[in-house]
Parts: structure tokens; sequence; C-alpha cells
């Protein structure tokens, strides 16, 4: 495969595909993953870079501007409850418990993960916890209404990665690689709440816990506080500022968006709406 051009993650899951299939030769495979720490060696692995929250809060902004509250829903859903993108991909309306779904008292959200990546290591049945009050609100006001067995996202991958770019590309951010520097990506959403939840409570344990990871080595792959500390300002002045202007606007675009939906204005007319304020 090595030879032939293959990917590593097709090596690497040929091999989990064995295991899983003959557990009596797991541990026999241990040559098989020398070569496979060889390969990242000769084809180093780049990790997807962390989403800073001002960037979060620019692209959220944004989408809703635009009329797209769903697209929003998901970003803050998968950044805070530091979420696999696959993983909101699979969800139904069934998996995510509101406010409104639970007992009285419960403020936050619940989604539970379908077929977590770790339940071969750790608790087969998982779940992440939405606790910002702003997000709240949207995803309640977004999902509410959706069937039990509608997804949460009923288009393709491609489709909301096309979206991700879009937006990126408004605000002024890099789509592509450049000088060696990988650009955001629906993989940044993770990191990014990881390492935010980490430099607001120092917790190593609560962030492995809340992110459902094995052990404290993997997580530390996705934590990137310097890289996050230092990804703003390294961009030009007026991307910066737009970032900025967006990510301060955040509260007031939310309040008028969460009027919008509850009184169920059609989304494409959101952008109208919000050109016509003052």
């Amino acid at each position: 495969m090595h030879r032939a051009g293959k990917a590593y993650g097709r090596y690497s899951e040929t091999i989990n595909a064995i295991s899983m299939i003959r557990p009596s030769l797991k541990k026999n495979l241990s040559p098989a993953w020398d070569l496979a720490f060889s390969w990242l060696q000769d084809e180093p692995h780049v990790h997807h870079p962390a989403l800073p929250l001002s960037v979060l809060l620019a692209m959220s902004t944004l989408s809703l501007l635009w009329g797209w509250p769903t697209e929003a829903a998901i970003w803050l859903m998968t950044w805070i409850g530091l979420l696999r993108i696959g993983e909101v991909l699979e969800a139904v309306r069934s998996d995510l418990l509101l406010p409104r779904d639970s007992a009285p008292g419960i403020e936050h959200i619940l989604l539970r993960i379908r077929e977590p990546k770790t339940r071969g290591r750790g608790a087969r049945h998982q779940s992440t916890r939405i606790e910002p009050q702003d997000a709240v609100a949207l995803i309640s006001q977004v999902f509410q209404d959706f069937a039990p067995s509608d997804k949460l996202w009923s288009f393709s991958a491609a489709t909301l990665r096309r979206r991700f770019v879009c937006l990126l590309t408004a605000l002024g951010l890099p789509v592509r690689p450049c000088n060696g520097a990988r650009p955001f990506d629906l993989g940044s959403l993770r990191p990014g709440g990881a390492t935010h939840l980490l430099t607001l409570t120092e917790d190593t344990s609560l962030v492995q816990r809340r992110g459902r990871w094995a052990s404290l080595h993997v997580m530390n792959i996705y934590l990137q506080e310097v890289a996050v500390a230092t990804c703003i300002p390294r961009l030009l002045p007026e991307t910066r500022q737009k970032i900025d202007h967006l990510s301060q606007n955040f509260g007031e675009v939310l309040e008028q968006s969460l009027y919008f939906l509850k009184f169920k204005i059609p989304t494409n007319a959101w952008y109208l709406l919000f050109k016509c304020q003052p």
C-alpha cells in the first residue's frame, strides 16, 4: 500500500479491521504497527489547526446574517461539545436532549453519540454536554420541531464543507495550504473547543472527559494553546477587523435570529431583513 501511494488511513484501518475480524491475531500485529509508525515518520501527519473562539463567533454571526441558522447551530454544538464532525452528521433529533425534553431545572443540552470512536476502550454509551445559554437557545430553536428520526444535518457532508469554506472566504481567511500552514476546516472545531476549555479551566481531566479521549496522550495532540494565541495576530489587518466586528456583534445578531426563528420567518429573507436594519 505504501509503494502504491495509498493513504496512511487506509493502511491503519486495514489493521484495525483485521484485529476486529480475528481478535486472536491482535497481539501479533505489533510489526504491522511498527511499519505504521515508520510510515508516519516518512510522511508526517498534519493535525487540524484549532479554531479560535473569535473566529467561531464571527463564522456563527455571518451564518445567521446569511440565513443559515442550522449551520450556525452545528458550528457551536461541535465546538462547545468537542464533537467529531462525523458524530454530528450521524446524529438525529432523538439523540438530542434539549431542556424542553428534560426534567425541570435542567438548562443544558445533551447529545448522545452514535457509535463512539472509543467505545472499544471506554464507555459504550457516550454523550456530550452544551452549557452556554446563548448556544442552548439557538440550538433549541433550530432543532426543537424536528421529527425524532430527522437528521440534524439533512444534506451531504460535502455541502456542509462547502458552506464552511464560503464563510472562511468571506472572512478573508485562507482556504488552501499556504507557507506550510493548513487552513481551518470542519476538523478544526473539536481541537478549538478543547483548547479553549483548557484555557478557561486548566483542568486536563475535565477536558479529557468532555472530549471522551481514552488517554491524556491522545488529548494532548489536540491541544494547541500557542497556535490559537498566535493565530489572529498573524492575519491581515482587514481580516482581523472583520473578525473582531462580527464576533463582537454575535449577541445582537443572535437575539434577532431567535426572534426570526420564533415567528417562523423564512431563512431566505434573513439577509434582506438584516440588511435593512440600521
